[in-house]
């Protein structure tokens, strides 16, 4: 059963817990809000709540060691910067 924003603390979230890379975001194809699996409403792929299940790798296999080893160093500053 889907919970209300409110009741799951529905807010901002940071670069590494966001709505985004969460198992039960649904990006719409069209417009900024998506839907989620377990929270009521317009939900942004920037948002967050209590419920946040990380993907194991929201891009896949696609990425070569290049890219892997840039994004690892941008994830490690944001990680930094959250505290």
């Amino acid at each position: 059963m889907k919970q209300t924003q409110q009741r799951a603390s529905y807010r901002l979230g940071h670069p590494m817990t966001q709505c985004g890379v969460c198992q039960a975001y649904q990006k719409k194809e069209w417009g900024q809000f998506g839907t989620c699996k377990w929270v009521t409403g317009k939900i942004t792929a920037y948002g967050l709540c209590n419920r946040f299940s990380a993907l194991n790798n929201p891009w896949g296999n696609v990425l070569d060691v290049g890219t892997r080893t840039a994004l690892a160093q941008v994830y490690d500053h944001a990680r930094k910067l959250a505290g």
